[in-house]
């Protein structure tokens, strides 16, 4: 009897060690499988760039034209500044070399 009682000690000890280990295994695996998932996201999210990009490819090449001629309009636009700003100051100078 005290034997039976003692082997179910060992077997429930034996027990809650495999369980432990095969937790142990479960969270390696979960922590693999995550981390396939984080790999595949990552190919997923790259291929979906791709696919955006071979998409977009003229849609890029709108918007690349857009912010050059944007950049463009805003140098014309600084250019004017400061043609204006040297213009200002010849008649400022103009006027202050004719008083």
């Amino acid at each position: 009897m005290r034997r039976r009682h003692a082997m179910r000690i060992v077997a429930g000890y034996a027990g809650r060690q495999i369980h432990r280990i095969r937790e142990r295994r479960e969270a390696a695996l979960r922590l693999q499988v995550w981390g396939r998932g984080l790999a595949a996201r990552r190919v997923v999210a790259s291929l979906r760039r791709t696919r955006e990009m071979v998409v977009s490819a003229t849609v890029l090449q709108a918007w690349a034209r857009e912010r050059q001629a944007r950049r463009t309009l805003a140098a014309l636009r600084r250019a004017r500044q400061i043609v204006w700003s040297v213009m200002i100051m010849q008649a400022w100078a103009k006027g202050f070399q004719a008083r």
